[in-house]
């Protein structure tokens, strides 16, 4: 592409030589349908970047620490990387840094933008040349180099440097490194630090920058989008993400993420999980541990399953952490939907060994556990112990990827009322009030409030989780024993007919249906169902049908 001194003074004119570039050069995006095209900015988007790009008659940028806070996939990323390319290719001697919380990162992110961009835009790529895209770095024919960093400040001192791409700042655990590249973007007339980012915490450093903005701090500037709820985004976002997915994320994601990410709200950023109500609902009039001489009454007949789960804790443990054991029945639901009832929940005193599998055998003993989940954390000896007890158990590390499929099901449970446990456990109902969902990071971080603790919270989490793979029908029934010698009885409902005949009274099967479906009705939300209905949609017959009147 054939480029004019003309042409590049005009791209020079702040902002509208920005917008020229883009319309000249036509740098490629990857697309919804997985192909590169020309990016198109929408006007809101030229409205809230045009602050990033304006400059002084001397060439001095008018805001030198610029943010984007954006959700997701409002194309944050590709505002800065743009900008980035159009000094690489508009000015000498620009010595542009990539930097993110960690190598791969960089590497992984901006950088790889950067990259992809010049490879799949023909005009940028005969202005480059596929040759100077090397490794970490871009080099540039006007003696200008784009170069990914690592996160490390010893490495990064005594560079005089022009313009600094950060993402994420929201996540970083060490900002030294970044201190030493934006003191370096001092040495030069149109030094800048770019930053795109999600939202971060009420004390976090993008929620820094915006208040010094408000104060009127000159050369910051910050722009930020956010939405109030669902319907705020559904009417809002735009056109390019589809609502289908906006719908999908929120009833798939914890309220909390969902806030963070696609609304941008920073007051989901650091939340508690539970909602107070929520916690208060669960509590029931049964006592702890509840009397395995009860639990079928409890239940009113209906099926269930029992799983166990341990957290485990040093024995001393300097930061008072508990080891906690819980029992829970997965009982099915007359919503069709599970409910969930703590049986035990246990301290085991000094994380004692012998005092755990005390616990896991009595309950295995009491319940009949179908599985126990043991977190990996200093708890191998248990999982030996219970294979040797033929007590099935399985380990779980305890990961991100893990913990967010654990608490976004035991968040669902809670909020939809289908947990329950005793009055007695004070400690539960506090520890769940105090249980955090921490959206700054780059991923989801479940853990107590400052000053409380979690292992009852992930004790019951992973008692839960280890009923995951039973599905539960309503009711079972052991058997249907017909006596009948009626030439009707091949109409009965039990029989897969439609009636209730007359000797329905002197048959054990129907009385015991009757029960579940009286039951049942007593608790249903909406139209009553018919016997014969509750019968074909909620009953299992487990044993066999024998018809000793034929």
């Amino acid at each position: 592409m054939p480029v004019t001194q003309k042409q590049i003074e005009e791209w020079r004119d702040g902002p509208a030589g920005f917008f020229k570039w883009v319309e000249a050069v036509k740098p490629r995006i990857l697309k919804q349908n997985n192909k590169y095209e020309p990016i198109e900015l929408a006007d809101w988007q030229k409205r809230e970047i045009t602050p990033l790009l304006e400059k002084l008659p001397s060439g001095e940028c008018v805001n030198q620490t610029c943010c984007i806070t954006w959700p997701r996939r409002h194309g944050k990323s590709y505002m800065n990387v743009l900008i980035a390319l159009h000094r690489f290719t508009c000015y000498e001697n620009q010595n542009i840094k990539v930097l993110a919380n960690s190598s791969r990162q960089a590497i992984g992110t901006n950088f790889k933008l950067l990259k992809n961009i010049i490879l799949n835009t023909p005009a940028l790529l005969s202005l480059i040349g596929q040759r100077n895209l090397q490794g970490v770095k871009i080099k540039g024919g006007n003696q200008s180099e784009i170069e990914a960093v690592p996160n490390n400040a010893n490495v990064l001192y005594g560079e005089k440097v022009n313009l600094v791409l950060t993402t994420e700042l929201h996540a970083s655990k060490d900002a030294e490194a970044l201190g030493v590249l934006t003191s370096s973007v001092g040495d030069s007339i149109d030094g800048q630090l770019l930053i795109d980012s999600t939202t971060d915490g009420p004390n976090g450093p993008i929620a820094a920058l915006e208040q010094l903005q408000e104060n009127g701090e000159a050369g910051i500037y910050v722009t930020r989008i956010e939405y109030k709820d669902l319907q705020d985004v559904l009417r809002n976002a735009p056109a390019w993400i589809r609502r289908s997915w906006i719908e999908n994320q929120h009833k798939t994601q914890l309220p909390a993420f969902f806030g963070t990410q696609i609304l941008n709200r920073r007051a989901d950023a650091l939340n508690t999980l539970f909602r107070l109500a929520d916690v208060q609902a669960a509590m029931a009039e049964i006592r702890n541990p509840v009397d395995p001489g009860l639990v079928d009454g409890l239940f009113s007949g209906r099926k269930y399953i029992v799983g166990g789960g341990l957290d485990r804790a040093y024995g001393f443990s300097l930061n008072g952490d508990n080891t906690i054991w819980t029992t829970v029945a997965k009982v099915a639901g007359a919503d069709d939907e599970p409910h969930y009832w703590v049986l035990n929940q246990k301290d085991i005193a000094f994380s004692s060994g012998g005092s755990i599998k005390k616990a896991i055998a009595g309950d295995n003993e009491s319940y009949g556990l179908l599985n126990v989940v043991i977190e990996r954390y200093n708890a191998q000896d248990i999982w030996a112990w219970c294979g040797d007890a033929k007590i099935h158990a399985e380990i779980v590390h305890g990961n991100t990827n893990e913990q967010i499929s654990v608490f976004t099901e035991l968040h669902r449970i809670v909020s939809e009322r289908r947990l329950h446990f005793s009055r007695d456990l004070k400690q539960l109902e506090a520890e769940l009030t105090a249980f955090t969902v921490d959206n700054t990071g780059t991923a989801p971080r479940f853990e107590a409030a400052k000053g409380f603790h979690d292992d009852r919270v992930y004790s019951l989490a992973w008692a839960i989780w280890a009923t995951r793979q039973e599905e539960l029908t309503t009711y079972e029934l052991p058997r249907v024993v017909c006596q009948s010698r009626s030439q009707h009885a091949q109409y009965c409902y039990l029989r897969n007919g439609e009636v209730i005949l007359p000797c329905a009274r002197e048959c054990e099967a129907h009385r015991r249906v009757e029960r579940w479906h009286v039951q049942y009705n007593q608790k249903a939300v909406g139209d009553e169902m018919t016997l014969p209905e509750f019968y074909k949609t909620k009953v299992r017959l487990k044993g066999v049908k024998v018809y000793q009147g034929v």
